[in-house]
């Protein structure tokens, strides 16, 4: 019979949204836990570099970063795109995301951090979104351009992980 494994999984928004204040949150945190994860976002922060520098040096933190932004991980849900996201107007590269995202079935609503049931929106668009998140990271190793990109996918594979059989030893 297989065991499950078990793990206590804390998602905290630590109250800054700039990478670097996330990092040094996450750097502040984890001696309290085995991993922890950073989810940022390129876009125009002015302080990325730093912050994935300041996280460079901390075994216990990784950092995910997405290009622009994690919106990107959302149209992905949707089908792929390599087209680079740009500042246009008064809009940043992460807005335009947005309003593309907005263009999707079911998304027409959507506000950062403000969308009810999104997971639950969703779901069964989760296996695309995965294998077309792995295919922007290829892709821009490729051609050595990071916009648009996410490693989000390796999280929900590490959540998953974690939930997994216990391997027998």
């Amino acid at each position: 019979m297989l065991s499950r494994s078990s793990a206590a999984v804390e998602f905290a928004h630590c109250g800054r949204t700039d990478p670097l204040g996330i990092v040094e949150s996450a750097v502040r945190r984890s001696s309290g836990y085995e991993r922890v994860y950073c989810v940022i976002d390129r876009d125009s922060h002015a302080n990325f570099d730093e912050a994935i520098a300041a996280a460079a040096g901390h075994a216990k933190v990784s950092v995910l970063a997405s290009y622009p932004c994690f919106e990107y991980w959302l149209l992905l849900h949707f089908g792929y795109t390599r087209a680079p996201f740009q500042r246009a107007g008064n809009n940043s590269a992460a807005d335009c995301v947005i309003q593309e995202l907005r263009r999707k079935v079911g998304m027409t609503e959507y506000s950062k951090g403000g969308t009810k049931d999104l997971f639950r929106l969703l779901l069964d668009r989760l296996p695309e979104a995965r294998t077309r998140a792995e295919q922007s990271l290829r892709d821009a190793e490729a051609d050595g351009e990071k916009n648009p990109s996410t490693p989000l996918h390796r999280l929900i594979d590490t959540l998953e992980e974690l939930g997994g059989p216990l391997p027998i030893l």
